[in-house]
């Protein structure tokens, strides 16, 4: 039995990485983004659940604005 034949079928759980699977509904995406330095350092300390309430909040307050208009 070669050692890939010994390991076929199995695979990593996310979870014992630190990784939450997604929930049903969600996605994630890579973008690149223009910012300053300071905001993007900041953005890139926060977890990917926390970066997805702020785009949520960000994303609230534009709607509001345009409602706004």
């Amino acid at each position: 039995m070669t050692k890939k034949d010994r390991y076929r079928g199995l695979r990593a759980k996310p979870e014992n990485f630190g990784v939450t699977p997604l929930n049903s509904g969600e996605a994630t995406r890579v973008y690149r983004v223009r910012a300053s330095e300071t905001l993007l350092d900041r953005f890139g300390t926060m977890t990917a659940e926390e970066r997805g309430h702020f785009i949520e909040r960000a994303y609230a307050l534009l709607d509001a604005a345009q409602g706004e208009g």
